[in-house]
């Protein structure tokens, strides 16, 4: 039996905190989705969420590896799906119209450095 360390509990601590508010997170968006806005947004972000939280037990059970790397990896392309459903509906990107100029007005000025030469 290997020894109980102050980082493996606080370790421990970690991965049951995150389990906690995983499933405190993900149970009223599923069980409630009809009164939930942005209900895709929320859900990628709590599988970013749960995902994390796997790192973390996998990590405490079998120690760091690829399949944690992996977990971690997959749980930041959550968040970031997450992230970008929140943001779809306040990125516009402008469409030209015909009438707009497409080259700049020249530039008429010059720099003065402020003293006589």
């Amino acid at each position: 039996m290997t020894a109980v360390t102050p980082v493996g509990l606080l370790a421990l601590l970690d991965a049951l905190t995150l389990s906690v508010t995983s499933a405190l997170l993900v149970y009223p968006v599923v069980r409630y989705s009809g009164n939930v806005a942005h209900t895709a947004g929320f859900l990628s972000l709590a599988t970013a969420f749960v995902l994390l939280t796997a790192a973390a037990v996998d990590v405490l059970l079998f120690g760091p590896g690829l399949r944690v790397s992996l977990l971690v990896l997959l749980a930041s392309l959550a968040a970031l799906a997450g992230t970008a459903s929140f943001a779809r509906p306040f990125l516009t990107v402008p469409t030209p119209s015909p009438d707009d100029d497409p080259e700049p007005a020249a530039f008429e000025g010059r720099f003065d450095g402020g003293g006589e030469q």
